[in-house]
C-alpha cells in the first residue's frame, strides 16, 4: 500500500532520482537509494530511505527519472508485529510498511502517533 500525502511542507520541491524506464510505481510509493541518485522501490528491512513518490510512473513510458518528496508529513502502514508511540524513529520495514528503529543511519521519520501491528501512522519525514 503506498503512503497518503497528509500534508506537504513547503520546504522546496521535490527531488528528482533516476529509474529505469521500464519500471512501474505507483504515487506514495517508499522508495530505496540504490546508487547515486538512483531510486526503487522499497522492498526489505534495512532499505536505506530516499523519498515518497510524487508521482505515477507507467512501464516502458520513455522518462528515466522520478521525483520524491523528502519533506513532508505521510501516512504510512505499519508492519503487522510492529507497535511504537509519538515521537519514536522509524524506518523503512519492508515494502511500504515502517517500524520503529534507534539506528539513526536508517531512521528517515518521527512517529507523530501511538501505533500497533498493520496500523497507519503519521509520519514526519527528517
Amino acid at each position: 500500500m503506498a503512503a497518503t500525502i497528509i500534508e506537504l511542507i513547503h520546504e522546496g520541491v521535490p527531488l528528482e532520482f533516476n529509474v529505469s524506464d521500464g519500471d512501474e510505481f505507483t504515487k506514495g510509493t517508499i522508495m530505496k537509494l540504490t546508487g547515486t541518485r538512483e531510486v526503487e522501490k522499497s522492498a526489505e528491512n534495512g532499505d536505506v530511505f530516499a523519498g515518497v513518490l510524487a508521482m505515477d510512473k507507467e512501464k516502458d513510458d520513455g522518462s528515466t527519472t522520478v521525483s520524491c518528496y523528502t519533506k513532508g508529513v505521510f501516512e504510512f502502514q505499519a508492519a503487522s508485529e510492529e507497535s511504537g508511540s509519538a515521537g519514536d524513529l522509524v524506518k523503512i520495514a519492508g515494502e511500504n510498511e515502517v517500524q520503529t528503529t534507534t539506528d539513526v543511519k536508517l531512521a528517515f521519520g518521527r512517529a507523530l502517533t501511538d501505533f500497533s501491528g498493520g496500523e497507519k501512522v503519521e509520519v514526519i519525514l527528517l
